[in-house]
């Protein structure tokens, strides 16, 4: 048997007796990070002279193809390796408070045109709490209405105007599960909780930048869940989730560093590639002295009374507003 082409374990190669190798592909601009296996030869055939000659001119030249540049080939490391690299770079403080400012914008019909865009409707006041490795606190204020949500593991409930909202988050807050998860083994647990494929490395191009995307990067009428990262910088730059049949697109800039950890001074959320909020961030400072039950949610659950009313603020109503305008034009 000659040299033949990188295949996997499968019904389609059933003699295959490797362990399920994975596929080792170039295309324009990606490659799946894989590992490579050369078929020289079947067991089963008694060598000749020839034969013998024959593979060892086939080794040698698998070899060369092996230590070809990296224009041809490229390393691209698996999910847990490139998370932890991630994580080493954006580094994990014991906790952090962060002061921003997050503009809404509503989805509204153009007038004269009939197309939906979004405009402009007000700004919420956001203090975030952070504790590694998994407990964020969001305390908010716009209109005079205070709110506060709290994240505790995979727990999640919302209080607003003194009771409990509710117990998951709005499909704008997913942004935080890479700025919270700072270890790479709970992140890759979260991302796969997500929908993201954790098993998919690939390199894809942002703008002017290559990145490593985690997860299936792009298909004809969208974007796969994902996480995108930046090749040189390996700051995250792009996370792709879908909620409620709307693709969130979260990206991350203007990354700067307070003591020895990195946050981004900039968020701006997409929702099916229509810009519906922007972050802006004016503080940002280390704190790890929180008081006792400031990240416990059945504390909360204790001091706060349920209501089947929804006091929702902004962002929820926006959420409703989008899924009023999906039934309309599906």
């Amino acid at each position: 048997m000659g040299l033949g082409t990188c295949v996997r374990d499968s019904a389609e190669n059933p003699k295959s007796h490797f362990p399920s190798p994975v596929v080792f592909k170039k295309n324009d601009e990606d490659f799946e990070s894989c590992g490579c296996f050369w078929f020289l030869g079947s067991s089963s055939v008694h060598a000749t002279p020839l034969m013998n000659r024959k593979k060892i001119f086939y080794l040698f030249l698998a070899l060369i193809l092996f230590f070809v540049p990296k224009t041809a080939r490229a390393f691209i490391p698996q999910t847990p390796h490139l998370l932890y690299m991630m994580i080493q770079k954006v580094q994990k403080p014991a906790g952090l408070a962060v002061c921003q400012t997050r503009t809404v914008l509503q989805l509204k019909k153009i007038s004269g045109s009939g197309a939906l865009g979004f405009h402009k409707v007000g700004g919420l006041t956001e203090k975030l709490f952070y504790q590694c490795p998994d407990r964020m606190r969001k305390e908010t204020c716009a209109n005079g209405v205070t709110g506060l949500c709290v994240a505790d593991g995979r727990q999640f409930i919302a209080v607003q105007d003194g009771r409990i909202s509710a117990y998951e988050k709005s499909a704008l807050d997913f942004y935080t599960d890479i700025l919270l998860y700072r270890e790479y083994d709970i992140l890759e647990q979260q991302m796969a909780r997500q929908g993201v494929d954790t098993e998919k490395v690939v390199f894809r191009r942002l703008d002017s930048r290559v990145c490593y995307v985690i997860g299936r990067a792009q298909k004809k009428d969208g974007l796969y869940p994902s996480l995108w990262i930046d090749k040189e910088s390996l700051f995250p730059v792009r996370y792709v989730l879908v909620k409620k049949g709307w693709t969130m697109e979260y990206r991350y800039s203007d990354w700067q560093e307070t003591g020895q950890a990195w946050y981004p001074m900039e968020t701006d959320i997409y929702m099916d590639g229509q810009r519906a909020a922007q972050i802006r961030v004016s503080r940002v400072e280390f704190k790890s002295d929180f008081p006792p039950g400031f990240f416990d949610i059945s504390h909360i659950m204790a001091q706060y009374p349920e209501t089947e009313q929804n006091f929702a603020d902004t962002i929820r109503e926006l959420d409703r507003q989008l899924e009023d305008f999906k039934k309309i034009y599906e």
